[in-house]
């Protein structure tokens, strides 16, 4: 727009009026390309939901993450997507990708240890 605005002022209309015409021509279409992005990127969050495995009335049951509530237990295997916070009963050698939470790069490892001593100092136990 720049280029543009000089080129008016040295009396150039043509070449103002090409600048002007290809900047909005970029705008126009980098906003459609963006619309159709987001809405390709909606369309594929709806068709992916989070599908968990649970044990409910001694029954192994297959759920959406939100159906999730206090009690339920979650089985687990390599590659699930961790749904909620809970407590590990039974773990063996489990690690948990928390990049999207901490930053870190590496998974970190888990146990089933009881934890005594709050995250946070202002939580309480």
């Amino acid at each position: 727009m720049a280029a543009a605005v000089n080129q008016l002022f040295t009396g150039k209309w043509v070449t103002t009026l090409v600048l002007v015409s290809l900047t909005v021509f970029n705008a126009v279409l980098g906003l459609r390309v963006e619309s159709k992005a987001e809405a390709s990127l909606a369309a594929l969050a709806g068709t992916m939901k989070n599908v968990v495995r649970v044990r409910r009335e001694g029954e192994v049951k297959e759920i959406e993450a939100e159906g999730l509530v206090p009690g339920d237990i979650v089985l687990m295997e390599a590659g699930n997507v961790v749904s909620a916070d809970g407590r590990l009963f039974v773990a063996a050698t489990i690690e948990i990708e928390e990049a999207a939470l901490t930053g870190e790069s590496v998974a970190t490892l888990k146990d089933t240890a009881t934890i005594t001593v709050p995250r946070f100092p202002w939580a309480t136990a």
